[in-house]
């Protein structure tokens, strides 16, 4: 059984007429979320750093920098803009931390607006790019990047490499070989998490995948069984027992990964673990209408493998860490009633208000709670100044699988994300556009408008 060569064969038949009309749609939803990412993202400290490293050295104009107002290279804008969609911590999360789009829907806007691909044709890249990047992972034993790797780079740049190599129209052999290449450009260090090379990773992986796929088309080789045999890519990185290759071909398309288990869309900017934590506290600071100055404090109950998670702690020293600090995000929401994007810029986090407002949330770890991924809810008792003690526990999350945002949700979530780039006009066309992506013979005009805003060729004037 040769694993690679069974995977290339799946990514080069299948094709649109494929892929059931669901999984187009929810593909679809997922490109207008990663585009409205790119758009915040593109401001954030991360992606001004990688465009002025780039000034003046961007390349040929291929592609466009969402946001970014400039046309680069393939490579470098789909680097740029990889970096601009995790920036902001918005990236889908699922049943393992690489089950994301992040270094996918990337490369094939990039690649699609350089090769004047049709929607059709950009979708069936990313599905099926995110197919065998889900299964991959799928394959691979749960907690097994505790070696230290960060499964969203790893398996990224692999999802990154079939889309490229999809859209390229590799045949199976140069598919195999495309593989190859990436798996020795893959990595991403979990000590990263909370730091800008962390969000660096996800531009690394869209650059590396189509690096790969450009090498292998013009002959490159490489290892033609790179996840078969003796140290093969998942024995190196994951270890020898802890990978299951059958797993991996099982029922590919069958449903298609997309649909089940699917992957969710992040409903605050930042890491997935708090999510449950903030919704069960800001439903209680919404429904008893309290402000910080009625709380007291408030405890919070989280098992081993969310504590480990959350790497910020109680003392955050940027907005990066910020991100991953529990206590940080719960007491944004005491302090703002909400959290957004303001709520980890570096001078809210290490604000004097928020300094004291993090001293309110003790975090009590329980090891004998079950643990990982499957049990994520974070219990929230607050205790008021009066006496009074109010508590709750949500189980399911929005955005999740099981609990989904509607089409109309989701609008008005781009509308949020695009609003300070782009006219109203502009975000009205570009939804509509995306959210049509199968009927476009070509994906220029919404690139355009996300890429150049108000100065776009296709600017909507308003009224």
């Amino acid at each position: 059984m040769n694993i690679t060569k069974i995977l290339s064969e799946f990514i080069v038949e299948t094709n649109f007429q494929n892929i059931p009309q669901e999984v187009v749609r929810i593909a679809k939803e997922f490109v207008l979320d990663s585009i409205g990412a790119q758009l915040v993202g593109a401001k954030e400290p991360v992606s001004e750093i990688l465009k002025e490293y780039m000034k003046g050295d961007f390349g040929s104009p291929e592609a466009g920098v969402v946001g970014g107002g400039i046309r680069a290279s393939v490579v470098n804008a789909a680097f740029l803009n990889g970096t601009s969609n995790h920036a902001p911590e918005l990236e889908a999360c699922g049943d393992f931390a690489g089950s994301n789009l992040l270094s996918i829907i990337p490369v094939a806007l990039a690649f699609g607006e350089k090769l004047r691909l049709s929607g059709k044709k950009v979708l069936e890249s990313i599905i099926v790019g995110f197919e065998i990047q889900g299964k991959m992972g799928l394959g691979t034993t749960p907690g097994s990047h505790d070696k230290g790797w960060c499964s969203i780079s790893l398996h990224g740049t692999m999802g990154a490499t079939v889309t490229a190599a999809k859209m390229l129209g590799l045949d199976v052999y140069k598919t195999r070989m495309a593989m190859g290449i990436a798996a020795s450009q893959a990595g991403g260090l979990m000590r990263h998490v909370g730091t800008m090379a962390h969000l660096l990773e996800g531009g690394l992986g869209c650059r590396n995948g189509i690096l790969a796929a450009v090498l292998a088309k013009m002959g490159l080789t490489a290892s033609d069984d790179i996840l078969d045999g003796r140290s093969n890519f998942w024995e190196v990185y994951v270890g020898e027992g802890r990978y299951d290759p059958e797993k991996m071909i099982k029922d590919l398309g069958k449903p298609f990964y997309l649909v089940s288990p699917g992957t969710m869309l992040k409903k605050y900017p930042c890491c997935t673990f708090t999510h449950h934590g903030l919704d069960a506290i800001l439903e209680l600071i919404n429904k008893h209408n309290l402000n910080y100055e009625d709380i007291m404090s408030v405890e919070v109950g989280v098992t081993p493998f969310i504590k480990n998670a959350l790497v910020g702690g109680p003392d955050p020293k940027s907005g990066d860490m910020g991100r991953f600090s529990l206590e940080h995000c719960l007491a944004s929401a005491i302090v703002d009633k909400n959290v957004a994007f303001e709520s980890f810029r570096d001078e809210k986090v290490l604000s004097t208000k928020l300094k004291e407002a993090r001293k309110k949330i003790i975090v009590t770890v329980h090891p004998e709670w079950p643990s990982g991924r499957s049990n994520l809810s974070i219990p929230v008792i607050i205790k008021l100044k009066n006496g009074e003690e109010l508590k709750n526990k949500v189980e399911k999350v929005k955005g999740t699988i099981d609990l989904p945002m509607s089409r109309e949700e989701q609008i008005e979530r781009y509308w949020g994300f695009a609003k300070p780039f782009l006219s109203s006009g502009q975000i009205e066309r570009s939804a509509k556009l995306i959210l049509n992506l199968d009927e476009l013979k070509d994906i220029e005009e919404v690139m355009n408008i996300v890429t150049f805003g108000p100065k776009s060729p296709f600017a909507m004037e308003e009224g």
